[in-house]
């Protein structure tokens, strides 16, 4: 799990152009875990001075893909909620179906009856939208968010980064990252 000193929040007064919350790490977590387990777009208002107009490159449009909700808690989406928690930690099929009390592959078939695809790319997708909203909000380095996000390595990240977001880390942290945290990071 994320430590609380694992990411610099980010202080920062909110302005008209950018409105950045007092602690990004959590609420880049929070929103993240919200959309996973109960199917809800993630808050993202403080998102939105930053989009922009015109992509370069082509990047393809964001688009969340949360696991609709289930009428009742049960340790399948337990199991969802602990793994958006654990993103940071490596994260086998096996073990999110020990977590549900499943089988591994009664697990894999009632995810993709739920999500609409495999646990597997689910987990990279979880990934890349947490590295996506600590792009936004730090100013951590490439390498550290693929540790904070599981990724293990920067190369990594930025080969399945590519492949979903269609840009690179950095490119879309030119794109979405607001001036008062450039600012900071050049502080």
């Amino acid at each position: 799990m994320l430590a609380a000193t694992d990411v610099t929040a980010i202080t920062a007064t909110p302005s008209p152009i950018c409105k950045l919350r007092a602690d990004a790490k959590n609420d880049a977590i929070a929103a993240t875990r919200a959309s996973a387990i109960h199917g809800s777009p993630p808050d993202t208002s403080p998102l939105i001075a930053l989009m922009a107009t015109h992509r370069d490159g082509g990047q393809a449009q964001y688009v969340d893909m949360p696991v609709p909700v289930d009428p009742e808690p049960d340790a399948f989406h337990d199991a969802l909620a602990w793994a958006v928690d654990h993103l940071d930690e490596p994260l086998a099929v096996g073990d999110l179906a020990a977590r549900a009390l499943m089988s591994p592959r009664s697990f894999a078939r009632r995810f993709r009856q739920v999500a609409g695809t495999s646990p597997h790319q689910w987990l990279l997708r979880q990934r890349v939208i947490l590295a996506q909203r600590l792009l936004e909000t730090t100013d951590e380095p490439v390498e550290r968010i693929a540790q904070l996000v599981g990724m293990g390595s920067a190369a990594t990240l930025r080969m399945h980064f590519q492949r979903i977001v269609q840009t690179t880390p950095l490119a879309y942290r030119r794109t979405f990252t607001c001036a008062d945290v450039a600012e900071e990071a050049t502080a």
